[in-house]
């Protein structure tokens, strides 16, 4: 097809689960499939500076988002959320440089639905 004008803004997606500063470069990644959406924010810093970074998960109900979890690192330091990709109800996100700089993947699995 065509060009058939421009995009409209069917709404947005807002960090509410973090206190206000603490989140960092929310939407740095993002990947969507059905209802669930994943956000990342590799630069948070949750507890004591250590940026250690968060992926945001996100269902849609009734037409709006709302957070339904987060995927936090394991280990201080870790950007989670550099990147991000769902499909169903896997979650996978990636930490580059961890790992002595070799990076890691992590991959999360949701049983019966989000």
């Amino acid at each position: 097809g065509g060009n058939t004008g421009p995009p409209t803004v069917d709404g947005s997606l807002d960090n509410t689960e973090f206190p206000d500063g603490s989140i960092q470069e929310f939407g740095a990644s993002i990947s969507a499939s059905g209802n669930i959406a994943v956000v990342g924010a590799p630069r948070t810093d949750l507890d004591d500076g250590s940026n250690e970074g968060v992926a945001q998960v996100f269902k849609r109900s009734n037409g709006s988002f709302t957070q339904a979890a987060a995927l936090i690192a394991s280990r201080p330091s870790d950007p989670v959320g550099e990147n991000v990709a769902v499909d169903g109800n896997t979650a996978i996100v990636g930490v580059p440089g961890t790992n002595s700089g070799a990076g890691e993947v992590y991959i999360y699995s949701k049983t019966g639905g989000c």
